[in-house]
């Protein structure tokens, strides 16, 4: 008897009329699920990305494709139906959020490969590295703010940074231990 797949990290869209789920299989993102909701109809693409592990597909920006993690350090984009639409090269995906473009889709923000941390600003038309973000010793990228700032937790805060790595607001003061679990959610609204 074959078991079937596992489906996990459900995101919107951003007309909100359908959802997006990671298909698994012995733990390993094999693909996505495209739900559309008012036609109840749910249709499964294996998109077999080389380097996915268990990462999540996230939408485009627009909604017409979705990303996920390639490898060490890449990210590929596919159309709905699987077909590869354009590989980012030398960026990494961060695992610790799902705001990998900035809200007009200009922008996508990874980790840099390398030993020092920081996050890499990439067009996403043309796949060009635009900056290189120095973050905090031990900080992590949650994704971007808005345009201009990325979200960074660091030393028990949700911080705003800008792009030449300066924290410019504090947005929350997060107070935990090693027993402690906590979930954030954030939109930035209109």
């Amino acid at each position: 008897m074959e078991l079937p797949l596992v489906v996990k990290h459900p995101h919107w869209s951003p007309d909100g009329k359908r959802l997006l789920l990671t298909a698994q299989e012995d733990g390993k993102s094999v693909g996505f699920v495209v739900v559309d909701v008012a036609a109840r109809r749910a249709e499964l693409v294996r998109a077999g990305t080389p380097g996915a592990g268990s990462g999540a597909y996230l939408w485009l920006p627009g909604g017409d494709g979705v990303v996920v993690r390639a490898g060490d350090t890449g990210v590929r984009a596919y159309t709905l139906r699987g077909a590869v639409m354009r590989t980012y090269d030398d960026v990494v995906a961060a695992d610790s959020g799902d705001r990998w473009f900035t809200p007009s889709g200009r922008w996508l923000a990874g980790l840099c490969p390398g030993k020092s941390p920081a996050a890499c600003v990439l067009d996403t038309k043309t796949g060009e590295r635009r900056a290189r973000v120095p973050l905090p010793d031990e900080g992590v990228l949650w994704g971007w703010f808005n345009e201009d700032h990325l979200l960074v937790y660091h030393d028990g805060t949700a911080g705003v940074y800008d792009l030449a790595g300066r924290r410019v607001r504090v947005l929350a003061e997060i107070g935990l231990d090693r027993n402690t679990y906590w979930l954030v959610h954030f939109t930035t609204g209109p």
